[in-house]
C-alpha cells in the first residue's frame, strides 16, 4: 500500500509477524522461521529446513515487527536427545543462507536467546529470559560481534521486547516486563539509567525516533509505582505515583470520570535517551 492508501497488490498470507528489512523485503514469521516477500508480493526465499534431528524452535520471533536494519536474520533451532542443544543461526537477508552458526552446547549457554536486537554496525544484543524455578527470575543481556563472539554478559530483568540499539550513540535501550525503561552502555554493558513506568508494556513495539524512545503502556486502577522505582520522578508530596495521577491526560477526550472505574488507560511515554 502506498502512503496515500493505494493498494499495489494483495496476496493470501498466513497470520504472523511482519518485518521490513533492507531492500524493502518483508519477512513473515512462520513458527519461528521466516519467509522473504518481495515488492511484488511474491516469495523471494524460504529458509531451508535445518538438517535432522534439528527442528526450528516454535516460539515467538526473536526480532520485533517493524523496520529491521540488519543484513542477517537470527533463527533458533533445537535438537532433543540425551542432551538438549540449541543452535543460534544467522541467515543472510538476501537469500536466507546461513552465515554464522553458534551451538549453545559448545558455547556453554542454553537454551538460547528470547530476543535479538541489532545495531547498524552489525553488533548483536541478545537477551535470554530467566526460567521457571529461577530465583530471582532474572535473565541475561549479552553483546555479540557479527561473528558471534561474546563481548559482555550482564543480568537483566526479563524483557518485553528486543533490545534497541542507539542511532546516535553506542547505547542500548530495553523495556522489561515490569515496565522499566533501561539505558545501557553498549560498550561495557553497564546500566546508565533506569525508569519504572506505571502500568504494563503492550504489544506496540517501542520506537526510537530522533533520539526519543516512545513506549506504550496500559494502566489500570490498581496499578501503582513506589517512589524509589521512579528514579526521582515522583509526586511533589513524595508519595507513590498512582493511576489517578494520570486522569488529566484524558480531559481532552472528556472521559475523566470513567477512569475511576477499572477501565484500561493507554499512555504513550516519550523518553529523551540520545
Amino acid at each position: 500500500m502506498t502512503p496515500s492508501g493505494e493498494i499495489k497488490w494483495s496476496v493470501p498470507a498466513a497470520e504472523g509477524t511482519y518485518t521490513i528489512g533492507p531492500g524493502d523485503v518483508a519477512f513473515r514469521s512462520k513458527m519461528g522461521d521466516y519467509v522473504g516477500i518481495g515488492l511484488d508480493g511474491g516469495v523471494v526465499w524460504e529458509a531451508d529446513a535445518w538438517p535432522e534431528p534439528w527442528r526450528v524452535v516454535p516460539r515467538r520471533p526473536l526480532i520485533d515487527e517493524g523496520a529491521y536494519i540488519g543484513n542477517v536474520l537470527p533463527m533458533l533451532y533445537s535438537r532433543r536427545g540425551a542432551v538438549v542443544d540449541d543452535a543460534f543461526v544467522l541467515r543472510r537477508v538476501s537469500d536466507a543462507q546461513p552465515s554464522v552458526v553458534l551451538t549453545y552446547l559448545d558455547a556453554g549457554y542454553a537454551p538460547g536467546p528470547d530476543h535479538v536486537g541489532m545495531a547498524r554496525d552489525g553488533m548483536l544484543y541478545l537477551s535470554e529470559d530467566g526460567r521457571e524455578g529461577d530465583f530471582p527470575r532474572v535473565g541475561v543481556l549479552q553483546r555479540y560481534t557479527p561473528g558471534l563472539r561474546e563481548q559482555w554478559s550482564v543480568p537483566t530483568w526479563n524483557l518485553a521486547f528486543a533490545p534497541i540499539a542507539g542511532q546516535r550513540s553506542e547505547r542500548v535501550f530495553t523495556v522489561d516486563q515490569a515496565c522499566r525503561v533501561n539505558v545501557v552502555d553498549g560498550v561495557t554493558g553497564k546500566t546508565i539509567a533506569s525508569h519504572r513506568m506505571l502500568g504494563s508494556p503492550q504489544k506496540f513495539v517501542p520506537k526510537l525516533v530522533d533520539g526519543v524512545l516512545y513506549v506504550v503502556a496500559e494502566i489500570r486502577s490498581k496499578d501503582r509505582v513506589v517512589p524509589w522505582e521512579m528514579s526521582g520522578k515522583q509526586r511533589p508530596d513524595g508519595g507513590a505515583i498512582e493511576f489517578t495521577d494520570y486522569q488529566c491526560l484524558d480531559r481532552l477526550l472528556n472521559v475523566c470520570p470513567l477512569i475511576a472505574a477499572d477501565w484500561p488507560l493507554y499512555v504513550l511515554y516519550a523518553f529523551s535517551v540520545e
